[in-house]
């Protein structure tokens, strides 16, 4: 993303602005929510059914609801515990493989892109200068600012003389 980004926008400020992390982390959570919501239930149910509890469809769906009221209800060792616990494992396990091949992905499509150095300069858009680095342009802005201030002090200060000398 990063890669991306800095051929773009080629300012450091822009590039590395946490919000462009944002969109991958959205991504992330509806695959690995799509993922618990489709699996988890059955996967609790079959374990359950497989240890054999008795009313494993309700308690399954009361682990899904409420997997806390659960786990203080049912000692570390119990056959319950044990068959949710592998339940949630296999979920896990099925995240963490589909996360390791999504970003083994990632590695040749870095290793293709091109190597743009990060610099303080900016990129040429419209109406810009392209020597100017964003520190400068940040002082050029603070000067102008200080300079609008120093005329609307100026101006205040001959208003309040025309007004004293109608008085």
């Amino acid at each position: 993303m990063l890669g991306c980004r800095v051929s773009l926008v080629n300012d450091v400020k822009s590039v590395t602005n946490p919000r462009s992390s944002q969109a991958g982390g959205g991504i992330a959570s509806a695959i690995s929510g799509a993922i618990w919501t489709n699996q988890m239930p059955k996967k609790l149910l079959k374990g359950l059914q497989d240890a054999g509890i008795a009313n494993a469809t309700t308690i399954a769906q009361n682990v899904y609801k409420s997997p806390l009221t659960f786990v203080k209800a049912n000692p570390p060792g119990s056959p319950a515990r044990e068959a949710v616990v592998n339940s949630y494992r296999d979920v896990q396990r099925t995240l963490a493989i589909i996360g390791v091949c999504i970003a083994a992905l990632c590695v040749p499509l870095a290793l293709l892109m091109d190597n743009v150095p990060i610099t303080d300069k900016r990129n040429n858009v419209e109406g810009d200068d392209v020597s100017e680095t964003s520190i400068e342009i940040e002082k050029r802005e603070a000067k102008r600012q200080q300079e609008e201030e120093e005329r609307a002090a100026a101006l205040a200060a001959e208003d309040k003389v025309r007004n004293e000398s109608r008085a």
